[in-house]
């Protein structure tokens, strides 16, 4: 796009809250590989069976708690014969692991993947980035399609999470807060609450910079949303007039010196 400034985080790269020393996140990949290697893919069904299991551990927990004082003679027993237990089940599970090839257990992982992207249908320009996302993902084996919709078909798609990636814009608010894009992201961890807690309750500018730095590396480093770009403002001027501006919700007028007249 010749008309937008890349960014790593969603702010103005003008505003000062803007960590203009944050490098871009690399295609790489091998390692994009090397992550999927570590993951195991679950269908909904999986997903939804997974999260009862942990919701029945956590009762049965609070349950066990209240006998665990019974079995204080015969702790140290049991834990010597765990520890066996555990050795020898993890001896054996990495000779399994060893034993198959790699290669064909990553695409077996990968034939379960067909990610759903969400995307505007009126907005051609991310419609064509939509499908280079697909063709980037494919090189590495991933299937995903493409959803367009509109309005709010879109907009309910979103809220209710249903979809693998989401190809967005938002506008920006004249004062820089960056904590509702990062909530609609679908994304929290008690780190992240933390930062966002922390810029609510922060007094001066300085903790205000200190932490919105920290909070972008932060986000930067876990890949929580990738950020593209900011779109620049216009401002209308004579096709006689040359030279390069860059005009911005910050200074709609930045470069302006820089304009000239073939006269001059």
């Amino acid at each position: 796009m010749s008309d937008a400034t890349l960014v790593n985080f969603p702010l103005n790269s003008n505003s000062k809250y803007y960590d203009k020393s944050l490098k871009p996140i690399k295609y790489d990949k091998d390692k994009a590989k090397s992550y999927l290697e570590k993951v195991k893919p679950v269908t909904d069904e999986e997903l939804k069976q997974l999260e009862n299991k942990q919701k029945e551990n956590q009762k049965n927990a609070k349950k066990d708690s209240k006998t665990n004082t019974k079995a204080v003679e015969t702790k140290q027993e049991t834990e010597t014969e765990n520890v066996k237990e555990k050795d020898i089940k993890e001896s054996k599970e990495k000779e399994q692991e060893q034993a198959i090839d790699k290669e064909a257990q990553l695409k077996e992982k990968l034939a379960k993947i067909d990610l759903k992207i969400l995307v505007n249908k009126n907005n051609t320009e991310r419609v064509k980035s939509a499908h280079l996302i697909v063709e980037n993902l494919k090189t590495i084996g991933i299937k995903s399609h493409i959803v367009e919709l509109e309005g709010q078909a879109l907009d309910d798609a979103i809220s209710s999470k249903k979809y693998d990636l989401a190809l967005v814009g938002w506008e920006l608010s004249i004062i820089p807060d960056a904590r509702e894009i990062i909530n609609n992201s679908g994304y929290s961890d008690e780190k992240l609450e933390s930062y966002e807690n922390s810029l609510i309750n922060a007094t001066t500018e300085e903790q205000i910079s200190d932490i919105y730095k920290s909070m972008q590396k932060y986000i930067n480093d876990n890949v929580i949303f990738i950020s593209l770009a900011i779109r620049d403002e216009y401002i209308v001027t004579n096709r006689r007039v040359q030279g390069k501006i860059s005009p911005n919700e910050f200074d709609v007028y930045e470069g302006i010196t820089n304009l000239k007249t073939p006269e001059e």
